[in-house]
């Protein structure tokens, strides 16, 4: 009896060793997905790049079958989210069919007013096919992460440079030009909390050194509670650019010369 009743307690400190080792690792508690890779039903969609400064961010996603057939071609996701670590954020995602038929590239711009995170996290809802109506949509949500390849940013002088509106109403003070080959990053001090005015008249291009002029799609914040304002301008390239070959970025029709260390 006394035998049975040791191999009922060695039994038992078994059982709770392996509790507190493998039965509290739970899905909920365990590590985000980091492969930056999910199956949806037939298909598959992957992070095939990820490349950001510290407040823009491009990244470039895949959709394909997973039996390398050719796909729905307005193949689309109800819902595309972007962690943006809580910062006021802008972009855009565009879709383009490949040449043969097979891939769906999905490209994210993003910039935000904060820094961003350095993983990117992507979540998505509903994968439907438009018009198709042979193909039932693949109802559900999914997350993956994936890491940043981080860039880093040159600073620009700016000596809190007086910038004039386009329609001399008023004056922007300019303190930080933060520019990479992913994007650029602006913060001033503005005499109103007008976003839409402040949209309408802050704008800003680029001055390549062959001559070429690149305008930039700009996503605009203010923060504060009382006159001057902070103010952020920030904008993604539409493809990446060696800060070797600008000659100097133009900020409400003032020059301001890109010069590196």
């Amino acid at each position: 009896e006394s035998r049975v009743k040791n191999k009922y307690r060695l039994l038992t400190i078994v059982l709770l060793i392996l509790f507190f080792t493998q039965g509290c690792h739970s899905p909920a508690a365990s590590p985000p997905d980091m492969t930056g890779k999910i199956n949806i039903g037939d298909y598959v969609f992957c992070i095939e790049e990820a490349v950001a400064d510290q407040y823009n961010a491009r990244i470039r996603c895949s959709l394909r079958r997973g039996d390398g057939a050719k796909i729905a071609p307005d193949a689309r996701f109800e819902s595309f989210e972007v962690n943006d670590n809580g910062s006021s954020s802008g972009g855009t995602v565009k879709y383009t069919l490949s040449d043969d038929g097979k891939i769906i590239w999905i490209d994210i711009a993003q910039s935000g007013s904060g820094r961003l995170d350095d993983v990117c996290t992507v979540t998505l809802r509903n994968l439907t096919f438009g018009e198709d109506g042979a193909l039932k949509p693949v109802n559900g949500k999914w997350e993956t992460s994936y890491r940043m390849q981080t860039e880093e940013e040159t600073e620009l002088s700016a000596d809190d440079l007086k910038l004039q509106t386009a329609d001399n109403s008023g004056s922007y003070q300019l303190s930080s030009v933060q520019i990479s080959k992913v994007g650029v990053h602006m913060e001033m001090k503005i005499p109103q909390n007008d976003i839409v005015d402040f949209a309408n008249q802050f704008e800003a291009h680029l001055f390549l050194n062959d001559g070429t002029v690149i305008e930039l799609e700009l996503h605009h914040s203010i923060r504060g509670k009382k006159a001057p304002f902070q103010a952020t301008a920030e904008a993604v390239f539409g493809e990446p650019i060696k800060l070797d070959e600008l000659y100097a970025i133009v900020v409400c029709g003032r020059e301001i010369p890109i010069r590196l260390n």
